[in-house]
């Protein structure tokens, strides 16, 4: 049976992800989670495109006994489980609402590796929750956090208690403790605060990953990594050696000084060249992040059909040799009142392309396409003359890359996030996006950066980190004049750096 869970709060999310996840001989039984504070146009595109045959709502929050009410749906929702996880349910009052959110996000993961159920309870577990856990035939109970259990307890008992997360070495011992094959090859590391929405993610991703996750957050503003948060990433990452890296985060801390940092830390030394294959994980909202989430793991992308936007026909040319149809939008002068970006906007409403290779100029600010001759730092004056559009509100599940100054730019001096063309592509369907938050970013380097990506990607078969790790380095080893030798090559990734043509698909 197909089906998915939507999440209306941040605790409901932890709920969730138990279960949304089941391992089963080590393989894994994905149903989509999506957070969802309202109905929404783009998740009703991903029921429309998933079609599950069971829709199931989590909203204990906003009922009048949120322990009873998740307590009423886990046994109809879960068929047996041989361990339950309890965690104290925090209340966005409570005195102790840090440690209780922590609590509550390691006993989600803790969870979800162990195939286990996981409840909600006061600190001392009273009576429903004792019949709960012998309906469900639990063997084991894990104890996150303050909660206390009688001396006499029908079932084994075990306490295993979240990292001290500002601590390295808590960090090692905890993942010592959980055991389970923890993969270390990924890391995933999010901004933490109490009522941080996106850091839901990070338990989901470590679960589905089977990998370790990191919270940082020894301060307020999360586009910052100070030297105490640094130092800490920096640590595990050196420890642990992985291949990929997966940031979630708020779009507001993507500054390119974030992404500076991101970078230093993918070197793992103090050469220069970018050892870490580093995927970010954002949206306009956490609801954008859950679909980008969702959409990776549920539904199909396909791989023969391509839109290429270029002023060349190199990079069409190169995919029609390796069997990829592709629908070709060139970019030309403006004629006849009708733009180049308007023909793009057109094929992806009408073609099934999981490819899209854009290389021209962008207008971040508006979040547009424009023609060369028609460069203007005023919009106004851009839509008097029509020619550009809106981009589209949905797209195939698709695989973007954008070789356009700022394409990929989100915070810091270029607008709001509302405005970026990144994220507005992940709202409407992308699956993955590679862009730049470069300023100036010559069009005939672009198009060399974009052939070897897709190059490698469809005929060498390698995972988007890949590629763009090794497009990075190589910009470092040949710095551009017309760049200047002290900016960073700023191609960013937003989505899971493992995608490749081997994985594209459930």
């Amino acid at each position: 049976m197909r089906r998915m869970i939507l999440a209306r709060s941040i605790m409901d999310f932890y709920l969730s992800i138990p279960l949304a996840i089941r391992w089963i001989d080590g393989k894994l039984e994905y149903s989509p989670l999506i957070f969802e504070r309202e109905e929404s146009e783009i998740i009703n595109y991903f029921i429309d495109q998933y079609r599950p045959d069971k829709i199931i709502t989590i909203d204990c929050e906003e009922s009048r006994d949120p322990i009873l009410k998740a307590l009423s749906l886990v046994p109809s929702i879960r068929d047996g489980a041989k361990g339950v996880v309890l965690v104290s349910r925090c209340l966005e009052r409570s005195e102790g609402l840090w440690s209780e959110r922590i609590n509550a996000i390691f006993g989600s993961y803790i969870a979800s590796l162990n195939n286990y159920a996981l409840l909600w309870t006061d600190r001392k577990v009273d009576e429903p929750i004792i019949k709960a856990i012998e309906e469900l035939g639990a063997e084991e109970v894990v104890l996150v956090g303050d909660v206390k259990v009688r001396e006499k307890f029908p079932v084994r008992v075990k306490r295993l208690n979240p990292p001290d997360i500002f601590n390295p070495e808590s960090y090692a011992d905890f993942y010592e403790r959980v055991g389970r094959n923890i993969d270390f090859s990924t890391l995933i590391f999010a901004f933490f605060t109490p009522l941080e929405g996106y850091t839901v993610l990070a338990p989901l991703l470590a679960s589905i990953n089977r990998a370790p996750f990191v919270l940082y957050g020894h301060h307020s503003d999360p586009s910052l990594l100070q030297k105490a948060d640094f130092d800490l990433l920096d640590t595990l990452m050196r420890k642990w050696k992985p291949e990929y890296l997966l940031a979630v985060v708020t779009p507001y801390a993507i500054t390119p000084e974030w992404i500076r940092n991101l970078y230093r830390l993918c070197t793992l030394s103090t050469n220069s060249s970018i050892k870490v294959s580093a995927g970010i994980i954002t949206g306009l909202t956490v609801e954008d992040a859950s679909l980008l989430v969702a959409r990776r793991y549920a539904l199909s992308v396909n791989l023969k059909e391509a839109i290429v936007y270029d002023s060349s026909s190199l990079l069409k040319d190169m995919l029609s040799i390796h069997g990829v149809h592709v629908h070709e939008a060139k970019v030309s002068n403006f004629k006849e009142g009708i733009s180049d970006a308007h023909r793009l906007f057109e094929l992806l409403k009408s073609t099934e392309a999981g490819i899209i290779c854009i290389n021209s100029h962008s207008n971040n600010d508006r979040m547009k396409f424009h023609d060369f001759s028609y460069m203007s730092p005023n919009p106004q004056a851009i839509l008097d003359k029509k020619i550009d559009r809106p981009l589209p509100k949905r797209i195939p599940p698709s695989i973007v890359l954008h070789g356009g100054c700022h394409s990929a730019r989100i915070s810091g001096g270029i607008g709001a996030p509302r405005h970026s063309l990144a994220l507005n592509f992940i709202r409407a369907g992308a699956i993955s996006y590679i862009g730049t938050i470069m300023h100036n970013y010559p069009i005939p380097e672009a198009r060399s950066r974009l052939y070897m990506m897709l190059y490698k990607f469809i005929v060498r078969k390698k995972s988007l980190g890949k590629i763009l790790t090794e497009e990075l380095n190589y910009e470092l080893s040949h710095p551009s004049h017309e760049r200047g030798e002290t900016e960073l090559p700023m191609f960013i990734l937003i989505g899971d750096p493992k995608i490749s043509p081997e994985n594209i698909s459930p």
